[in-house]
């Protein structure tokens, strides 16, 4: 399909094929392989070492900080003149350790199951549906109340 594409143009290719050209173009797209990258990506430059991870963690494991959210332990300690990190650092950091997850109790609500009705005999089951026809004229409706036995069906 690319090699007739190619030959007569994605437009015309599409009327042939009967596919628009945004199909075209998709296939093309997806049939390309994607080299993978030759090396590996270097670390940014302002990206905090080792060690200067080690002391934000410190930092936000303290006592005085145990009920408090990040954005005040942030604001807290500009108060005091410190700065190690921006807020979305801290939760970086508390993320890859596991330590940031929801604090309320979501419920959790069991599946709901869908009921089967089992008719084995007449008059068991009954279904009814109310449907609202049009009438003759406008602004005339009839109601149409039905009521089926599920074993005659």
């Amino acid at each position: 399909m690319n090699d007739l594409a190619t030959v007569v143009g994605r437009r015309y290719a599409s009327r042939i094929l009967n596919a628009s050209r945004a199909t075209l173009y998709r296939r093309a797209r997806t049939a390309a392989v994607i080299e993978p990258l030759s090396r590996p990506r270097r670390a940014s430059s302002r990206a905090l070492t080792p060690s200067e991870v080690e002391n934000v963690s410190a930092v936000l494991h303290q006592e005085r900080f145990a009920d408090r959210s990040v954005r005040s332990i942030y604001a807290m300690l500009l108060d005091e003149g410190e700065y190690f990190c921006s807020i979305s650092t801290m939760y970086r950091i508390l993320r890859q350790t596991g330590e940031t997850t929801e604090r309320r109790r979501l419920a959790t609500h069991p599946a709901r199951v869908k009921p089967e009705l089992l008719a084995t005999m007449p008059c068991q089951v009954w279904s009814w549906d109310i449907t609202r026809l049009p009438g003759t004229r406008k602004w005339t409706y009839f109601h149409l109340y039905m009521i089926v036995d599920v074993f005659s069906r």
